[in-house]
């Protein structure tokens, strides 16, 4: 999630006055925090999707390396066999899957993001919190911002279209909720 071309530090600040420069801060919170939030909700999912996949892998592994010292001759029901063997061709798909999707680094990814976010988004909380003695050290401040947010979604994962919905409708409700207050 990057600014938006609107957003960006184009024109003089000084026009924007305190006020403006306050406003747009607040804003750029508001919306790191929910690029936090989408990256560490991702990161969970991914994570999950490794470790139930890992598991499964695992016990299925075992499944099939015990039967590997039994003697198969009669003493084992054909159908046992075949299911041996369909454990066996699942775990190495699931192997291959968890392989090429590589879900744990996904989700360390999209947690390294996240934490990225959140501290930016300390920072812009700081400044505010201390206020600002000039529009020069404000502008400053901007800049600086900026410059950190566009080269921290330079490299970012895309965060998926159902999250992004979602933290979506969360900002959409917390601005409601702002303006009621």
């Amino acid at each position: 999630m990057s600014l938006s071309t609107d957003e960006k530090i184009t024109s003089n600040p000084q026009q924007q006055g305190l006020v403006g420069i306050l406003e747009l801060l607040k804003n750029w919170r508001f919306r790191l925090n929910h690029a936090q939030a989408g990256h560490y909700v991702v990161a969970e999912k991914y994570l999950r999707f490794h470790d139930y996949l890992g598991m499964l892998l695992v016990m299925l592994s075992a499944f099939v390396s015990c039967f590997l010292f039994f003697d198969f001759k009669g003493a084992i029901d054909f159908r046992i066999r075949i299911g041996v063997v369909v454990a066996g061709v699942f775990s190495t798909v699931l192997a291959s899957v968890q392989t090429f999707l590589r879900p744990g680094e996904k989700a360390e990814l999209h947690r390294a993001k996240a934490a990225r976010y959140g501290q930016l988004k300390r920072q812009v909380e700081v400044f505010v919190a201390k206020g600002f003695a000039n529009e020069k050290e404000a502008s400053d401040f901007l800049l600086h911002v900026e410059t950190r947010w566009d080269h921290i979604a330079d490299d970012a994962p895309v965060t998926p279209q159902s999250v992004r919905k979602r933290i979506g409708q969360l900002i959409e409700s917390e601005r409601q909720l702002q303006n009621a207050n």
